[in-house]
């Protein structure tokens, strides 16, 4: 869990502060997407190797949908995680400016 501090003497008018938790929103839902698409890559990724150790298991249209499935969702996880990345140095950009803003974890109490 992040926790957001702003300075209001360094940002009166919080602009940046405005700008930071835009990327804080945008880069917590690329990471969920690429959660989401690693469990359904996976979820594909045990279909395929069922597949691959018995063949005649499902018919050859419904194979190839499956590996068509898979290559598509593999596309999709590295799009997300390519973005993802992008999407971090720009929240660690804004973040190094000393605009006022910073964002600190907090320790999760039990």
């Amino acid at each position: 869990m992040l926790e957001v501090a702003c300075k209001r003497r360094l940002e009166p008018d919080r602009s940046q502060l405005r700008r930071v938790l835009d990327a804080q929103v945008v880069y917590e839902r690329m990471r969920a997407t690429r959660f989401m698409l690693v469990h359904l890559l996976a979820f594909v990724g045990v279909v395929v190797w069922i597949l691959a150790i018995s063949p005649d298991l499902l018919p050859q249209r419904a194979r190839h949908f499956t590996f068509i499935l898979w290559g598509s969702f593999l596309f999709l996880t590295i799009s997300v995680v390519v973005e993802e990345y992008v999407l971090w140095r720009k929240l660690s950009r804004y973040l190094a400016r000393k605009g006022g803003v910073s964002l600190h974890k907090m320790q999760e109490s039990c």
